[in-house]
């Protein structure tokens, strides 16, 4: 029988993570193709699939696709240690605060490669933003992750944590969330962006 453990309603309370069999998660980025997602999960990009990504959505009359391929070859090698998880907040409110550039400018990845273009900017108009709230499953998140979480419940601290998995399957995803309203840009002074 399914049990999830929701840390944004279980803060400063006494948990023993034996007894959760899933666990809330938030996966923030920009969704061009939603029927992707729920046919796909949410997948890490490949090295192949990132940098064609970055090709797709970058290259224009000023950056040619050899300009954005080299760039996004080099971002690749300098953060590939990172790009074979899926990462997830464990509460929304941080992907509408301080970790809010993912709905502002999706992947890290393709946020690093635009900055070291100075075309940052198109990715604010790429997909829309989006938050899925996922189950996932206890098994499939390491020690690593969980190391200290039953202590971070109790003490009410687990607005800054994550967790990275394998991937997301589709039916551990429960609810595609559009937020609306305004955050503030952590690039721009952290000027409002306005969301939806």
């Amino acid at each position: 029988m399914k049990k999830v453990l929701i840390t944004e309603k279980s803060k400063g309370r006494k948990i023993t993570l034996s007894n959760y069999t899933h666990i809330r998660a938030y996966h923030a980025c920009r969704i061009e193709d939603i029927e992707a997602y729920k046919k796909n999960g949410i997948v890490p990009f490949t090295e192949q699939s990132a940098i064609e990504d970055a090709v797709k959505k970058l290259s224009d009359e000023r950056l040619t696709e050899d300009d954005v391929r080299a760039q996004a070859e080099k971002v690749w090698e300098k953060y590939s240690i990172h790009s074979h998880k899926v990462w997830l907040s464990l509460e929304q409110s941080e992907l509408l605060g301080d970790a809010c550039h993912y709905l502002i400018y999706g992947s890290e990845f393709l946020n690093a490669v635009a900055a070291d273009l100075w075309c940052r900017d198109k990715l604010k108009i790429i997909g829309k933003p989006t938050i899925i709230a996922c189950d996932v499953p206890l098994s499939t998140v390491s020690d690593t992750w969980t190391n200290g979480l039953e202590q971070a419940v109790k003490n009410s601290e687990t607005s800054m944590r994550s967790i990275a998995v394998d991937r997301v399957s589709p039916e551990d995803m429960v609810d595609f969330i559009f937020p609306t309203g305004y955050v503030k840009d952590p690039y721009l002074g952290y000027a409002n962006y306005k969301l939806g």
